[in-house]
């Protein structure tokens, strides 16, 4: 009995470890705002997107790269700045600012290494430098590299991009 129970039980976990590996290898990755709202650094970026009617345009098929400001970085804005941008009245101010995050194309940090500039869809240039083996944009650090979205990829970042 114990040399047929043996072969079977073997069969049985070589199927369930393949059905387990065909699972993860089927299993997709969100779009950004899904992918945004599922990390814990950026809740207030998403709750942003949300206020501004810019979810939509985000989960077009892209891909996109999203310089993605955490929650850390929100928190460098001064008080006054984020209740004036939360009033519906300033809704299209803050879906520019937040249209200024984002570029067409999907640039992960090692071919942003390479790059000097990029242009946001609002047209904005930035200057992107490559310092000690981080990537700058603007004055803001690329802090959480790759992050991967179905659409394209979020580069966290320390600090919100502020047009001049």
């Amino acid at each position: 009995m114990k040399s047929s129970f043996a072969p079977v039980l073997l069969a049985v976990l070589i199927s369930a470890s393949f059905s387990l590996a065909a699972e993860a290898v089927t299993k997709k990755t969100g779009d950004i705002p899904m992918v945004l709202k599922e990390h814990p650094s950026f809740r207030k970026l998403t709750m942003a997107i949300d206020s501004a009617g810019l979810t939509s345009m985000l989960r077009n098929k892209g891909p996109f790269t999203l310089f993605a400001p955490t929650d850390a970085a929100f928190a460098k804005i001064p008080k006054k700045d984020l209740i004036e941008l939360r009033k519906p009245e300033n809704k299209s101010k803050l879906a520019e600012l937040l249209s200024n995050h984002v570029v067409k194309g999907m640039h992960l940090a090692a071919d942003l290494k390479k790059v000097k500039s990029l242009r946001s869809l609002e047209g904005k240039a930035f200057s992107i430098k490559n310092l000690k083996g981080f990537v700058q944009i603007e004055s803001a650090t690329v802090v959480m590299p790759d992050i991967k979205a179905s659409n394209g990829v979020i580069q966290g970042i320390d600090t919100v991009l502020r047009p001049k």
